[in-house]
């Protein structure tokens, strides 16, 4: 039986580092009031939620195919995804280098 993933579609791929951006992650920030208005003007908002998309798959996918990698998980008393990850593993290293 083959799972259904077509809301892991990339829809923005960067050619260079291989982050991407799903359809259905996309489709999530159109239900913002003034979504199309803050894409076109490429706000802070959108930027900032762009480069956490970015992130949330890159950090799926290493912990996909290496659970030791890290976990995510729901954060009761901050009300957010919180990550958690070895200091010396392959999100480290990926976070030690992101936007330099």
């Amino acid at each position: 039986m083959s799972e259904d993933l077509s809301y892991r579609r990339p829809v923005l791929f960067d050619q260079d580092t291989g982050a991407y951006v799903t359809a259905t992650q996309i489709k999530f920030f159109l239900n913002k009031k003034n979504a199309i208005t803050q894409i076109k003007n490429k706000t802070s908002e959108f930027s900032e939620y762009i480069d956490f998309c970015k992130f949330y798959n890159f950090f799926w996918d290493i912990t996909t195919h290496d659970p030791n990698q890290g976990f995510m998980f729901w954060d009761h008393e901050a009300e957010t995804i919180a990550f958690q990850f070895p200091a010396k593993g392959k999100v480290a290293k990926y976070l030690s280098t992101y936007n330099k």
